[in-house]
């Protein structure tokens, strides 16, 4: 094995932001798929090339049982870790494969490729999800109760049960919790049977998209309103209708005629414009 090779390849990878663990098993790997390393042959002791690349000996370790996991060597007891007699037929070397040019990819569905319209196409740049004020959809984190909040984590890690995989619509007694405070806050005659803890309010909406959406149904929708739920029923296919709003939120007298699949409004706190609907138009 050529040391001086790997701490090149050290120095190349380097700029790429890698740590030294994601270096070194890449540089170990592209020498036993170009064949620098024989197959059958051992790879040094951890001990011995920990000391020679100047790395810690936890680094060498990770890198060898990842190579063992992804199948690139073989380990024998007592003996050490030694290169697979069964490997691809042809280079797979690292920089090759971050070059794979996306067009070569599996095409997305057509959901799929609903989502990446909806979304511009591109991930978000760093500044569009700072907490900046105004910002939609993120809270004033300085008023979170961080301490109280890692004081609780810290109480309840150890308990098996919250580590499980629990009902799919939620854990039950934060659904009756949730219940409880609905029907005494909101008036909602509502059971934990009827909630569903979600990650957020958007996949709420993706899911309520999904279960009663079928592609070309109508949905009403507020003009201005909630982007995000435009995106959600977009992405599945909707066909939306804008109604506008009047002083109080949406213009109840000003729905269409006619059979329509879904009516998506905010009632009590109208985005973005902040009216409070009457009960009357509730109704």
């Amino acid at each position: 094995m050529d040391l001086r090779d790997i701490h090149l390849q050290q120095k190349k990878q380097h700029s790429h932001g890698l740590s030294l663990t994601q270096q070194l098993f890449l540089a170990l790997r592209e020498k036993i798929l170009s064949q620098q390393l024989l197959v059958g042959s051992r790879l040094p002791a951890s001990r011995i090339l920990s000391k020679d690349l100047g790395v810690s000996r936890n680094t060498v370790n990770s890198v060898y049982e990842q190579l063992r996991a992804e199948g690139y060597v073989n380990s024998r007891e007592g003996s050490g870790f030694y290169i697979s007699e069964q490997l691809p037929q042809f280079d797979r070397s690292p920089h090759i494969a971050r070059g794979k040019p996306v067009q070569h990819w599996p095409p997305l569905s057509d959901y799929g490729r609903q989502l990446l319209k909806r979304s511009g196409g591109h991930a978000s740049k760093p500044k569009d999800i700072a907490n900046l004020p105004f910002s939609v959809g993120l809270p004033d984190f300085q008023a979170f109760p961080i301490k109280i909040w890692q004081q609780l984590i810290r109480r309840h890690c150890d308990r098996p049960i919250l580590m499980s995989y629990h009902s799919h619509q939620g854990y039950a007694p934060l659904r009756s919790a949730l219940a409880d405070y609905l029907n005494i806050s909101c008036g909602l005659k509502c059971r934990p049977e009827q909630i569903i803890i979600t990650q957020g309010a958007q996949q709420g909406l993706a899911l309520c998209t999904q279960l009663l959406m079928n592609p070309g149904d109508t949905a009403l929708v507020e003009e201005p309103g909630y982007s995000g739920a435009r995106k959600a029923l977009m992405s599945n296919g909707a066909s939306l209708q804008a109604v506008t709003h009047g002083d109080n939120g949406i213009n109840v007298a000003a729905l269409p005629e006619g059979e329509y699949r879904l009516l998506c409004c905010t009632p009590t706190h109208q985005y973005p414009m902040g009216g409070i609907l009457t009960a009357s138009e509730r109704l």
